[in-house]
């Protein structure tokens, strides 16, 4: 038996005994507790439910989160290929608690200074480049953890957790910000982050997979080895660019979502927080789905019913904002969102896991970061950036052109897999026809 059939066979059977794992997965949890704390702190601090860009606001806060990533994600893939990526997630972890406490007194100097909405772009964007560190590390991490056919339901539960996790800290974030000072928010998003460094330190090496480190590994060639990759090899190309349709259009929809609760409900900061958890219990929904159907789900159906079932909902919160429908309407729809959305991050990422070899899965996921969290920064730019008075006026045209993405994405995802379907029967009736004579 090879060493690597011998370190697959020492793999726990069930993934739910993987003591590796479940450190990654609870550190995954409690990072996610924290991940939504300071938003509320900063929307407080800028005067966010009070204003008539509320839309703008939280785009800006996306905008900066994400920003690094387009630049940072390929440099940050080839480091997790080159380098440990246990202790780069350490690293980042520990990071982003220092840059969480100060956003104490950064804050409110940067608003004295005269920053005004701009103020949160700066303390966010540092956080989101020690996140695009973490994130390539984190993703090419789990499948040295668990055995190859545990991936799907392993991301299912990373993605639970961590949905669940937002839903408290929707809940909370909201509570805090609305009864106490924002510092409270920003103290405990760090010791969130310091505790998830505890967890990832804590998981041992020698119970997993070897990580294989290619030779080549050095200059500018080594970093644009990802991008090669993805370009020579179809299937995983096409599951980055469905993760980039799914993350542009996520990026616009969390961007409106304070401004509905506020205009259709009149709710205040913590109501934003429970239509968000809803969003987040969708999410919880569709991952712990995926845990049961996923492993077994062809991949053309997972991605052929997600994206037009994102649409759908999509459409229908549209006509829930525009005829003031319901509260439960809207809340139908944040949930369902939320749950089709889950099932093609995990479809796409279990994906490129599975197919993508150990010594280039960093840079891979590197590039993946890097086109989904551009997207992203592209659909919050374009919201925020301008400064387009009454801008919450114009949610339901935003709604409506998020929702025609994502069904001409359908559509096109089905005409593609639609025609490969139709070479592979040409080809084995060309190859039965052939074998007959």
């Amino acid at each position: 038996m090879s060493s690597a059939a011998k370190t697959e066979a020492s793999l726990p059977r069930l993934v739910i005994l993987n003591p590796n794992f479940l450190l990654l997965w609870a550190a995954a949890g409690i990072s996610a507790v924290g991940d939504h704390l300071s938003e509320f702190a900063l929307l407080k601090q800028l005067g966010g439910m009070e204003r008539d860009d509320t839309t703008r606001i939280r785009a800006l806060m996306q905008f900066g989160f994400f920003l690094p990533f387009p630049f940072i994600a390929p440099l940050a893939g080839w480091w997790a290929d080159k380098f440990s990526r246990k202790w780069t997630m350490f690293g980042s972890d520990i990071l982003r608690g220092v840059v969480m406490l100060s956003l104490i007194w950064a804050v409110p100097t940067m608003l004295a200074a005269g920053f005004g909405t701009y103020t949160v772009v700066v303390p966010l964007a540092m956080a989101g480049f020690l996140a695009a560190f973490f994130s390539p590390a984190r993703q090419a991490l789990l499948p040295d953890l668990v055995k190859e056919d545990q991936l799907v339901r392993a991301n299912a539960m990373i993605s639970a957790l961590g949905t669940i996790a937002s839903i408290v800290s929707y809940g909370v974030g909201g509570w805090l910000a609305k009864h106490y000072s924002p510092s409270v928010n920003y103290q405990l998003d760090a010791l969130t982050f310091g505790i998830s460094a505890v967890l990832v330190a804590s998981i041992l090496m020698s119970r997993a997979r070897p990580t294989h480190h290619s030779a080549e590994l050095a200059g500018f060639s080594a970093v644009t080895e990802g991008f090669r990759y993805v370009l020579s090899h179809r299937r995983i190309l096409q599951m980055i660019l469905l993760g980039t349709v799914f993350w542009a259009a996520a990026g616009a929809v969390n961007s409106m979502i304070p401004a509905i609760v506020r205009d259709v409900f009149a709710g205040d900061l913590a109501d934003i927080g429970k239509y968000q958890g809803v969003m987040a219990i969708g999410l919880a929904a569709g991952a712990a789905l995926m845990t049961i159907v996923g492993p077994k789900l062809p991949i053309p159906t997972a991605v052929m019913l997600t994206l037009f079932g994102a649409g759908f909902w999509v459409a229908v919160l549209c006509g829930a904002v525009v005829g003031h429908w319901p509260w439960w309407i809207c809340a139908t729809s944040f949930f369902f969102i939320g749950m089709h959305g889950a099932g093609l991050l995990i479809t796409v990422m279990a994906t490129i896991q599975r197919f993508v070899p150990d010594s280039r899965r960093g840079r891979v996921c590197g590039v993946s970061d890097m086109m989904t969290m551009g997207a992203m920064v592209t659909a919050s730019g374009a919201i925020g950036l301008p400064n387009i008075p009454g801008l919450d006026r114009l949610i339901p045209y935003l709604l409506g052109v998020v929702a025609a993405g994502l069904l001409l994405a359908g559509v096109a995802a089905a005409t593609l897999y639609s025609r490969r379907n139709g070479r592979i029967v040409a080809r084995a009736a060309a190859a039965g026809a052939a074998g007959s004579r």
